[in-house]
């Protein structure tokens, strides 16, 4: 069952308004680029 954390989707909304990219290695699919 996937599960997404409010971390998790924190830190993917952050890095995109900085324009990053949301790449952030070991930290689940959803920033796994």
């Amino acid at each position: 069952l996937p599960v997404l954390t409010a971390a998790t989707a924190t830190t993917y909304r952050i890095l995109q308004e900085l324009g990053l990219p949301p790449i952030v290695p070991n930290a689940g699919k959803l920033l796994a680029g």
